[in-house]
């Protein structure tokens, strides 16, 4: 797939188009080639759009009812498929009426099903031809092709994440690591797209394929991932930015609440000026800088297993660049640790506690993923730049 600079994109089957008309429920976008593909569509405004506006309303094609599992893992869909298909008995928890919804309608056969060559659908073939040994040709390439379908184009359903969902123009949404707008998916009926900033007629609306914490991740993991995932190679301008946006170093200067942020692709760290006062950090400050970063990375891509003993200096990396990705990162695990301890919490004073101390994670993680989607406040390019090499 070769995508432009803008993001990534699931191209239209080939041969096949989307309805001429949208079947959704309410709809403020058109359907039109994106140019991030040679072959590819997306979704773009029909007529100006206010941040936070809904800008469509979409009927699921099909929905799979599998077992929770946690929404942060890196290929998130490609895993939960390895894990239904191992264990067999997927297929029983998608009913006959979406299986035809997504092989026997227009709206179905538009979705990506992925490369020709892709090893993810030799894996499915496999994994078929093992569970449905007496399955005729025909209706275990049905189930692969079902299986393809999902993994590319479904979305996760919002709280216990029990459902992946294929929709038949929300599905049509292609990514970008700064995206401007976000889908909702429900459990039980329609999904939505929702504005995340104000859009102008005709601009193309883009959502993320990542979840927050892997969108606070360093550009070359984000575009494995994706990668991984979804077979495309992103160029969305995080991906090919000088900058490295979640790399932000709280100013050293006294008060001052700016940040200096990281330049890409670089051997040693090197940084802006604060994007606030335009302090420049020193040769000392930057050695600094660079090997706490590399401390709290290892501690932080070893949780949840390293999480006490990474306790006392992830809190104090946090506390000294709150907007920093591993900050953010290492927050999200907390929250997600301290949901459950909520559950099995004791007594309604211990519960009130944790859900205090819930909220103020939930919230650092928050104001991180803000500040690294707003992107620097003076784009980053304030010279001159300093090295710690």
């Amino acid at each position: 797939n070769s995508a432009s600079s803008r993001g990534g994109a699931r191209p239209t089957m080939a041969g096949n188009s989307l309805p001429s008309s949208l079947g959704g429920l309410m709809s403020k976008v058109k359907v039109a080639r994106s140019g991030l593909l040679t072959s590819g569509e997306g979704l773009f405004a029909a007529a100006p759009v206010e941040c936070g506006e809904t800008v469509l309303r979409d009927h699921p094609l099909a929905n799979l009812d599998a077992e929770p599992f946690e929404r942060e893992d890196p290929v998130i869909l490609a895993a939960a498929h390895a894990r239904l298909a191992a264990a067999g008995g997927w297929w029983e928890h998608l009913s006959t009426s979406g299986v035809e919804s997504l092989l026997g309608t227009e709206a179905g056969q538009a979705l990506w099903r992925g490369p020709p060559q892709d090893s993810r659908k030799a894996a499915f073939v496999s994994c078929v031809d093992d569970t449905w040994p007496d399955g005729s040709i025909e209706e275990r390439a049905r189930r692969v092709e079902v299986m393809m379908v999902f993994s590319y184009n479904a979305y996760i359903s919002e709280g216990r994440g029990r459902f992946q969902i294929v929709y038949p123009i929300i599905s049509k949404a292609n990514h970008a690591c700064k995206p401007n707008a976000l889908v909702v998916a429900p459990e039980d009926g329609p999904g939505e797209i929702v504005s995340d900033k104000a859009l102008a007629e005709g601009e193309e609306v883009m959502v993320s394929y990542l979840s927050n914490s892997d969108l606070l991740r360093p550009p070359l993991q984000r575009q494995s991932l994706l990668r991984d995932g979804w077979s495309f190679e992103c160029c969305c301008p995080r991906c090919t930015s000088t900058a490295d946006d979640i790399r932000r170093f709280r100013c050293p200067r006294p008060g001052c609440t700016g940040n200096c942020i990281a330049l890409a692709g670089r051997d040693t760290l090197e940084t802006t000026c604060c994007d606030h006062c335009g302090c420049q950090p020193s040769q000392e400050e930057l050695g600094t800088w660079a090997d706490q970063e590399s401390e709290i990375e290892a501690l932080v891509n070893s949780l949840p297993e390293s999480l006490y003993s990474a306790w006392a200096k992830c809190e104090d990396f946090w506390k000294a660049h709150p907007l920093h990705g591993l900050a953010g990162r290492w927050k999200r695990c907390l929250a997600i640790r301290t949901a459950l301890d909520v559950k099995d919490a004791d007594s309604d004073e211990e519960r009130t506690e944790l859900e205090a101390e819930l909220e103020q994670h939930t919230a650092a993680v928050d104001e991180c993923v803000r500040a690294v989607l707003a992107g620097p406040k003076n784009s980053g390019t304030r010279d001159p730049v300093h090295t710690s090499g």
